[in-house]
């Protein structure tokens, strides 16, 4: 995970382990499947933050964790805007049915 930099504020992002769903830590420290729900984590808040991000993460709660800096540039990447709304960016094949003969 990246550092704190001074009045950069850091949201936690990582994968739910049993579905893949993308979850963002809440100030509370719980996880959100909502990006309006993360936790804005300053330099005072990110060592809890990532504290509580590692015990989930060996607790095989969430995967993948990272931190994305809330600069006005990481965060309104494309990356994050498919996360946020749940991605992907295509439509998935639908099965096809099997052909007998």
């Amino acid at each position: 995970m990246t550092k704190a930099h001074g009045d950069i504020n850091l949201m936690i992002t990582a994968n739910q382990l049993t579905d893949g769903t993308v979850m963002w830590l809440a100030g509370d420290f719980t996880w959100s499947p909502h990006r309006r729900d993360a936790g804005c984590f300053n330099a005072d808040s990110i060592q809890a933050a990532r504290a509580s991000a590692a015990r989930d993460d060996a607790r095989n709660l969430v995967t993948a964790i990272y931190e994305i800096a809330m600069d006005g540039k990481q965060d309104v990447s494309a990356r994050e805007d498919i996360r946020a709304n749940q991605g992907p960016t295509i439509v998935p094949p639908l099965d096809q049915p099997e052909m007998g003969g």
